[in-house]
């Protein structure tokens, strides 16, 4: 996934950044600072970041700073039903020190149409299997479901299977 990032001019010097989430009357849960050393740039020449990303590290400070580091990256967001909610249920990889940043997106200014979900997730791992919930209006969509992310940018979408299946299978 390519992350367009913004611009932020001061004293001359140019820095780049990128927002996750939505709060109340859509105010940025997160504003993420990126180092020159990662931002790419497209034919047109705009600033981005893929993401998964591998070798980067996120430093908390009043907002997060993504710099170089030992780190893989991931970011993943569930959208909610409508007037529901959607949850994080639980982050796994073959990680000790498997370190995110959970946020909320509000689908309206007061977040009465729906409450989806996302994460931040940091890892030396290669893949990260996450577990969510989801409640509202689905039109179909599954209420629960598993996602496996892989550092290649590849994902595997396990949805409603029982939870004693998934630990058979692993």
């Amino acid at each position: 996934m390519k992350k367009i990032l913004r611009q932020k001019e001061v004293e001359g010097k140019r820095f780049y950044y990128f927002t996750l989430g939505r709060r109340d009357y859509f105010k940025p849960v997160y504003k993420v600072w990126v180092s020159d050393k990662l931002i790419k740039r497209d034919e047109s020449g705009d600033a981005y970041i893929e993401i998964p990303m591998r070798n980067c590290q996120i430093v908390e400070m009043k907002n997060l700073v993504l710099k170089e580091g030992n780190y893989n990256m991931f970011i993943f967001e569930i959208e909610c039903g409508y007037r529901g909610e959607a949850e994080i249920v639980e982050i796994k990889a073959d990680d000790p020190e498997l370190k995110y940043f959970k946020y909320v997106i509000y689908e309206s200014e007061r977040g009465s149409t729906g409450i989806s979900a996302g994460v931040i997730i940091l890892t030396k791992a290669e893949k990260v299997k996450i577990s969510w919930e989801r409640n509202g209006r689905l039109y179909g969509e599954p209420a629960s479901g598993t996602t496996i992310l892989y550092i290649d940018g590849k994902t595997e979408e396990i949805e409603e299977i029982d939870e004693e299946l998934l630990r058979e299978i692993d």
